[in-house]
């Protein structure tokens, strides 16, 4: 157990620091409102905005644009702007023009020109002034909810309305929310060649093209750690890496391994994943990192009972083959894309014997299935929708339903940004409440 509990320790360590490339060489800014109230991370005055870039500039830092990601040579910063809306012509503008600072503008095409949000004659003074104007896609619809046609018209709807409008050609587009998988990352290659999402990091040549990092601002660039961070590529959201280090009350250990949970996630996997599962003395931690074709997941559980696992998997389309190692020895695994609708996987103990397989699936817009059968837990399944209220925000209200160890459970469950919560019960002996942060 304490070989195990050292192993686990240097995983996470590993990464914490795997997108902190040594060729690290562009980091990247990201604001939503300027001169607006736009909560911790989103809004900003347009004095703060030129004291955070004047301030970079001084470090020795030269300013390029989202397009010009790969020709960086040296130590350079890209101020990227989100959305669309009209303070960023009328605030952000003008405060970057002054400092001869040029800045990409991700806007939701369907935005443009609706009240609060900027216009095409504005779109293209930017552009005329050095600003480069890429896509965020047509409505803002939260993408990993969608099957592969809905998240192709999307980006392609997007792309086309763009070029049509300011006459130069979108080779990039920042993912909504900042969330993306396999799927998207494939159809993004097809329609633009360059993605953003919003995990920390820095960009080198070596970085995926197709999620280079974007690191959340933070209340407390102003308060002097903003070098730091464009030295690091940090942001706050690291700190949900140290989460599952933390929790080491172990209970009576169990070799049962967790059937719904798959040992060589890819398809519908991002740059990073962190879960946390609660239930009555209960605690199941899971954390999912990929970096190009390789990801690693650790599975740690908490409280009465306890459970250790570390598996490593590696893609080759459409295959993923994972390998690793919990409570009950030796895990063998695999996965299978589904034509892009979702994915099968499943897994062997030999030393156990047990063996379990599953599926994820998103056959309609918005509705996600599970299913999961292990050899000794079971059974399991869970089915959620997106409730059809707030379109333009990716409908972040949900409703669930759940069978978990032969209990029908229901709840509810909502999106903040790239955070999500969710509460289920059977309204009788069981409750769980579930946190999930996404890269």
């Amino acid at each position: 157990m304490i070989k195990l509990k050292k192993a686990l320790m240097a995983a996470l360590a590993t990464l914490s620091l795997g997108s902190l490339s040594a060729q690290a060489e562009s980091f990247v800014l990201v604001y939503h409102r300027i001169g607006v109230s736009g909560g911790l991370t989103l809004g900003l005055s347009p004095e703060a905005l030129q004291k955070q870039v004047l301030e970079l500039k001084d470090q020795g830092y030269s300013f390029i644009l989202a397009s010009q990601v790969k020709s960086c040579t040296g130590r350079c910063v890209i101020v990227t702007i989100d959305d669309g809306y009209e303070d960023v012509y009328t605030q952000a503008f003008p405060a970057l023009k002054e400092l001869g600072i040029p800045a990409t503008f991700f806007v939701i095409t369907e935005k443009v020109g609706t009240e609060g949000f900027v216009t095409w004659e504005q779109l293209k003074e930017m552009q005329a002034a050095g600003w480069e104007i890429q896509s965020h896609t047509a409505s803002h619809a939260r993408l990993i909810d969608l099957p592969p046609a809905e998240i192709r018209a999307e980006l392609q709807k997007s792309k086309d309305t763009l070029e049509a409008n300011l006459g130069t050609p979108v080779p990039c587009v920042a993912y909504p929310y900042g969330l993306h998988d396999a799927r998207i990352r494939k159809i993004t290659a097809e329609v633009y060649g360059c993605g953003f999402g919003t995990l920390f990091g820095l960009n080198s040549n070596s970085t995926d093209e197709l999620a280079y990092y974007r690191p959340f601002s933070s209340p407390l660039d102003d308060m002097g750690i903003l070098p730091f961070r464009a030295q690091t590529g940090l942001d706050h959201t690291a700190l949900f890496m140290l989460l599952p280090l933390a929790d080491w009350q172990l209970g009576t250990p169990v070799n049962t391994r967790d059937s719904s949970l798959n040992p060589a996630p890819y398809t519908l996997l991002g740059d990073m994943e962190y879960h946390l599962d609660v239930g009555w003395g209960q605690r199941q931690h899971t954390l999912k990192y990929r970096s190009h074709d390789f990801s690693v997941q650790a599975d740690l559980h908490r409280g009465i009972q306890s459970y250790n696992e570390i598996t490593a998997s590696y893609h080759l389309e459409p295959i993923t083959l994972g390998v690793g190692y919990g409570n009950g020895g030796v895990v063998l695994g695999a996965s299978a894309n589904l034509l892009d609708y979702g994915e099968a996987y499943g897994y062997y103990m030999p030393s156990t014997a047990d063996y379990g397989f599953g599926a994820e699936l998103l056959p309609l817009p918005y509705l996600r299935l599970k299913t999961s059968y292990g050899s000794k837990d079971g059974l399991m399944g869970s089915a959620e929708y997106a409730l059809p209220f707030t379109e333009g925000e990716g409908r972040p209200f949900r409703i669930n339903l759940d069978y978990d160890h032969q209990k029908w459970m229901v709840g509810g469950s909502a999106f903040l940004g790239s955070f999500k919560f969710k509460v289920s019960s059977d309204f009788r002996t069981t409750a769980k409440v579930s946190f999930s942060a996404l890269w």
